[in-house]
């Protein structure tokens, strides 16, 4: 017989463990993805402009972990478990990372490895480029480096075709430490690049083609949200900045921050951050909240009501991500519960044109990182 594990407490696990009832298997997990297919994001060997209103699986069984974000994402980016990092769907920028010139960037239909098999855990991809750190503490970057977001000092319109390196070292090299143009160091450090008309910086306007620090050295976690950041400190305080629109910062406005301002409770590490129009974050104590705008019952309050201050989602949950206009979460037991707007696409997953200003359970259990790009949704599901 073999027990679950990391369901004891230590003098429990002990006693299994003498017992011979400890599995020490690696956990296998399936890759599923639903919503818009423009550019091959559901890896089905095609780039037809389909679109799967049910999840549909990307080949493979060692998935270990997804790095994206819902600020118009038409590229994906996963890891396995053996090091190894893959990409596929839209390349216009070379976001892609597979050292082509420009006439030969077409999107990518299929999962295509990046060099390598010493990947981190630290990796991010969003509209055009991406971010991934190694396992030796090294940073790389590649895609459209337009605005500074590749960290290179170089100028506008130079675009990598192939991983770069971010100068500096000591790089984190677990998941949540790197977003859009952001990073955190092992000392606890917090830095950030980029043009301040995307909000990637948070000391002052201007844009900034190089590293600088955020202040604090208790950084524990990073995301980016569409026009803007937000982190946790390792005190779990939530600091958000960028574009507030909507009041989807839960500060009673709609005032834009160019440094970083708290959010009121203590926060788990596991965040979602946020879409163009609502956020989503977990506290310590399970409980979900959301703000912002609610056109389409985006905030799952059962109404259309716009909110800039936390509402929150009854249950108990462990995470949740975002599309554009959908969300995911993730409860403690493993269940996987959608609202929002599904548009003509299927964001929702639940093979149903409707939306839905309250959760409702997406089939299955054991499900794992969900994570939105623009009009898609991907998750994780043990196997």
């Amino acid at each position: 017989m073999a027990l679950k594990q990391n369901t004891w407490k230590l003098n429990q696990w002990y006693d299994q463990d003498v017992a011979g009832n400890v599995s020490y298997t690696t956990s296998l997990y399936g890759l599923w993805g639903w919503g818009k297919n423009a550019s091959g994001q559901m890896a089905g060997n095609s780039t037809a402009a389909a679109s799967y209103s049910s999840p549909v699986q990307v080949p493979g069984t060692t998935w270990k972990q997804i790095g994206m974000d819902g600020n118009g994402q038409y590229g994906m980016i996963a890891s396995k478990t053996d090091g190894t990092l893959w990409v596929w769907g839209h390349n216009h920028n070379g976001q892609l990372g597979q050292n082509q010139a420009t006439a030969q960037l077409a999107a990518l239909s299929s999962p295509t490895q990046i060099p390598g098999t010493n990947w981190s855990d630290a990796f991010h991809s969003w509209t055009s480029s991406t971010l991934a750190s190694k396992t030796d503490g090294t940073l790389w970057t590649w895609g459209n480096g337009n605005n500074g977001t590749l960290g290179q000092n170089q100028p506008d319109n130079t675009d990598y075709s192939s991983p770069v390196q971010i100068p500096g070292s000591n790089w984190g090299t677990t998941r949540g430490k790197v977003g859009r143009s952001i990073a955190i160091k092992t000392d606890g450090t917090l830095w950030s690049w980029g043009a301040y008309n995307a909000n990637n910086v948070a000391d002052n306007p201007g844009k900034r083609s190089s590293p600088i620090q955020i202040p604090g050295t208790n950084w524990s976690t990073v995301k980016s949200i569409a026009y803007g950041k937000c982190a946790v400190k390792t005190d779990g305080t939530l600091w958000i900045w960028g574009t507030n629109g909507n009041g989807k910062f839960m500060q009673n406005n709609q005032t834009e921050y160019s440094s970083p301002i708290q959010i009121p409770g203590t926060w788990k590490t596991t965040m979602s951050g946020g879409s163009h129009y609502t956020s989503a974050f977990i506290k310590q104590d399970g409980t979900l909240w959301m703000a912002g705008d609610n056109e389409k019952g985006y905030l799952g309050q059962n109404d259309t009501v716009k909110y800039s201050s936390p509402v929150q989602i009854p249950g108990s949950w462990d995470q949740v991500g975002q599309a554009a206009y959908a969300t995911m979460g993730i409860k403690t037991d493993g269940t996987a519960w959608v609202w929002g707007q599904t548009n003509e696409y299927g964001e929702l997953g639940l093979n149903a044109g409707v939306n839905y200003s309250s959760p409702v359970q997406l089939p299955g259990t054991d499900w794992d990182q969900p994570q939105g790009g623009m009009l898609q949704m991907f998750a994780l599901q043990k196997v």
